[in-house]
């Protein structure tokens, strides 16, 4: 009967070694590059404020970019993202550029202040139209966004009157044109204010916190902005032209 011979084998070592070797990718998988950003800031509104105090920096956290300013609580004006455009380009086997080209528009919080606290100049009253100025201002008004609140009254006699207007706005409803803000009656859906009657005139005009405070790069300094409202009311018996 055949014999069964057992074989002990013995132990075999393995000896890690490098190497290299292509690898096929499929279609439409990136392969991890190394990031190099490049941010270019833009202050759109230059001509209008001038060189300014505050330094922007801006830093790449987990591939979005972060616009920051120093001083931010303390600054004079309010810096606001108003656009952001971002591309990209390979330049190695390991590397590629981002590039974000981000536009910023600083706002005086002092014009501000300025506006919350004027008083309505050169009013008139139109049979299309109000026509209106700030005392604060000549034609550098400052370009925010505003809302508010407009009544329009035909008084009947001294102690009536009829209401005409009585609406909330937002800035679309205001067309500055140079010194004069002009708000026309159609965009309250009246065509016409009544000729040879008397009417009064009331507004409430603030800020639009809303749309201030959107990509707002030191939120903090809003706190330099007192939460009030322009009043004023004027009467007129409406122009024709």
């Amino acid at each position: 009967m055949p014999r069964q011979v057992c074989q002990q084998v013995p132990n075999v070592v393995q000896v890690p070694y490098a190497c290299t070797r292509p690898v096929q990718v499929p279609v439409g998988q990136q392969l991890k590059l190394d990031t190099v950003a490049k941010v270019d800031l833009t202050l759109v509104n230059f001509a209008e404020v001038g060189a300014l105090p505050d330094l922007l920096t801006a830093q790449l956290v987990n591939g979005q970019v972060s616009v920051n300013a120093a001083n931010a609580a303390s600054s004079a004006y309010l810096y606001q993202i108003v656009g952001q455009q971002r591309s990209e380009q390979v330049i190695s086997n390991t590397e590629k550029v981002v590039t974000y080209t981000i536009s910023v528009k600083a706002i005086s919080i002092q014009q501000l202040n300025a506006l919350l606290n004027s008083t309505l100049v050169d009013t008139k009253v139109y049979l299309n139209r109000i026509e209106f100025g700030y005392n604060t201002f000549g034609a550098a008004l400052p370009n925010v966004a505003l809302k508010g609140h407009l009544k329009v009254l035909q008084q009947k006699n001294a102690r009536k009157a009829y209401i005409i207007v009585d609406q909330d706005f937002t800035s679309n409803a205001i067309v500055s044109q140079g010194a004069t803000q002009v708000m026309m009656m159609n965009s309250f859906g009246v065509n016409s204010l009544v000729s040879g009657k008397l009417h009064t005139i009331q507004l409430s005009l603030g800020l639009d916190l809303g749309a201030l405070q959107a990509n707002l790069i030191n939120p903090d300094a809003l706190k330099q902005i007192p939460a009030k409202t322009l009043q004023a009311q004027f009467q007129g018996t409406p122009i024709s032209n």
